[in-house]
């Protein structure tokens, strides 16, 4: 079906495939493709060939009687978007090479689990399973990193106005404390404790670090 397509429609197909991920270059779609027809073959060589013209680095050195194969190992170790040669992947998105400048250029808002939490009011286990994320480790230990662009947008489907939503979040805040604070010292054992338990989810942040960007050379 595929070598059934005019070339510009095919040409945007390989386009949208072009991106590498440097722990499965050997499943890339460029070699499946390949390997399913002629025409096939010849418009996935095609494409590749602009590509690398596209690049036009001197650091590519074509031996190889393929282009698919020259393209493929540089773009497994080059920054996707600037293109030079770097061995670091993106935070959020680790199948992503990426330099530190373009990294902080295309996901500029990066925030931390902790910060996620106490902010926008989601458990650990919705932003893992919701958000794209990747882990970093923090002076205490291992964390993760989330793209607050992509949070927000989420809490504007799901609730509506965001600055309304934060506004509610932080009067609940403020109430929670409040009630903590009036907890009677005289009440038995046992009722102090299932009123602290009750309150135990709001006060994550008593329990978290400041973010502060300057502490960590990976970001």
């Amino acid at each position: 079906m595929l070598q059934k397509l005019p070339l510009d429609v095919l040409f945007q197909i390989l386009n949208h495939l072009s991106p590498v991920d440097p722990f499965k270059v050997t499943d890339h779609p460029y070699l499946a493709l390949s390997l399913v027809s002629s025409a096939l073959f010849h418009a996935v060589e095609s494409h590749c060939l602009h590509l690398l013209q596209s690049l036009q680095s001197s650091s590519i050195i074509t031996t190889s009687s393929t282009q698919r194969l020259p393209y493929l190992a540089h773009a497994s170790n080059h920054c996707r978007f600037c293109s030079t040669p770097t061995l670091r992947l993106a935070i959020i998105h680790p199948s992503i090479p990426a330099c530190r400048a373009c990294d902080n250029v295309q996901w500029p808002n990066k925030i931390t689990l902790e910060y996620a939490t106490k902010v926008y009011g989601l458990n650990g286990r919705e932003l893992i399973e919701l958000f794209s994320c990747g882990p970093i480790e923090r002076r205490w230990g291992k964390s993760w990193m989330f793209d607050e662009n992509e949070i927000q947008r989420y809490i504007v489907r799901v609730h509506g106005d965001l600055e309304k939503y934060l506004k509610e979040r932080e009067e609940m805040w403020e109430r929670e404390k409040q009630k903590s604070a009036e907890i009677d010292p005289s009440l038995p054992h046992e009722e102090r404790r299932r009123r602290g338990l009750a309150l135990r989810g709001v006060f994550r942040e008593l329990q978290e670090l400041a973010v502060n960007e300057d502490d960590d050379d990976d970001w």
